[in-house]
């Protein structure tokens, strides 16, 4: 399998050095390096590339020694060689875009972050090398993400102070609390939350033929009318797809998940996951058993605590943490905008502390 990725002519870092296809075998090989020590997206996708070509003129072709569908999320973001090969990547999780001095990294977007103000704000400022090499100017000079943490009532009262102008990553159980406030638009748009599962750490911990068996129980019992009535107070409705297209665009009506751990417990029979004296599932040796994370976020602890009951007594034991006792300060900062209002999603690894660290996601 191959894809040509296409690079805008005179595209540039904002150092002033040109983008090009050496930055993604560089942005590959870095993904692959065996020192890593943390990646919040895995390897999925970038084990597959065997090479990076360059055809000239900004034209890559990136070959796949087998096909990968999700290849439209790779190079996301794309790395600048240059920088990412002037720190050891063992040391990148410390030493790479330093949160004390972010100015000192290399970026590529219309905005690049200057100030990290731990527990407070982000700011961004212009790219001056993004103006040049596109025509465009910029329509404002900086733009400041606030952090209110895991605190929706802090964030409209902040709203209702002046303090910022758009605010996202609200959902659809705190619309009642912005009825008759000014300037608030609520839109009903591709609104979810999801659990990603880490089919990686699922293969080699209970083996790969029986990882989506493991998924379809775990579809099973996982009763998402109970969530959205007792976590989200009955504001939205289970989805009828327990997968989100990451063609954002795509959108197929699909009928509702059937709830029923009855099923599940007789697929895991099935498969040879019979319930041992101490009430956990195991084979070959193998308890069965799983670890769920998310935020610190108040409905989304409910939720996985919901999750967690559920599928403990179809006999697959889940413990159920909060992001922030899993991966503490190792986490590395994340700034994503949002594709629409009230857009928002929590990552739910089912795996041990130590996968996020090695990089081991789905």
């Amino acid at each position: 399998m191959d894809v040509t990725y296409k690079i805008f002519t005179g595209a540039k870092w904002s150092d002033g050095q040109p983008i090009t296809c050496a930055d993604l075998q560089a942005t590959v090989d870095w993904v692959m390096d065996t020192t890593q020590t943390g990646l919040a997206g895995g390897i999925i996708g970038y084990e597959d590339i065997e090479s990076v070509e360059d055809k000239g003129g900004g034209e890559c072709v990136v070959h796949f020694g087998k096909f990968y569908a999700g290849y439209i999320n790779l190079f996301a973001p794309l790395l600048p060689k240059h920088y990412i090969e002037s720190i050891p990547v063992a040391e990148a999780h410390e030493k790479l875009y330093p949160l004390e001095d972010l100015a000192s990294g290399v970026y590529s977007g219309p905005y690049i972050p200057s100030e990290y103000q731990s527990g407070a704000q982000l700011t961004y400022v212009k790219n001056p090398n993004y103006e040049s090499w596109t025509g465009k100017t910029l329509a404002f000079d900086q733009v400041i993400f606030k952090y209110y943490p895991d605190n929706p009532d802090g964030m409209i009262a902040g709203f209702d102070l002046g303090e910022y102008d758009l605010g996202m990553n609200l959902n659809h159980s705190d619309i009642p609390k912005l009825q008759g406030k000014n300037r608030v638009i609520t839109e009903d748009t591709a609104t979810y939350e999801q659990h990603s599962i880490n089919n990686r750490t699922l293969a080699k911990k209970f083996g790969e033929a029986d990882v989506v068996t493991i998924k379809q129980a775990l579809a099973l019992a996982t009763d998402r009318a109970e969530i959205t009535q007792r976590a989200l107070g009955g504001t939205v409705e289970p989805m009828g797809s327990s997968n989100i297209s990451q063609l954002y665009w795509y959108y197929k009506e699909e009928p509702p998940l059937e709830y029923d751990p009855d099923k599940a417990k007789a697929l895991l029979d099935g498969a040879g996951w019979t319930v041992g004296a101490d009430g956990i599932r195991e084979k070959n040796g193998v308890k069965l058993e799983l670890m769920y994370c998310t935020s610190t976020r108040p409905y989304r602890i409910d939720s996985l605590g919901l999750v967690a009951a559920v599928v403990d007594d179809a006999a697959l034991p889940a413990e159920a943490r909060r992001w922030a006792d899993t991966v503490a300060s190792r986490a590395p900062l994340s700034v994503q905008a949002n594709k629409a209002a009230l857009v928002h999603c929590a990552r739910l690894p089912l795996a041990e502390a130590g996968a996020w660290e090695r990089g081991e996601w789905a």
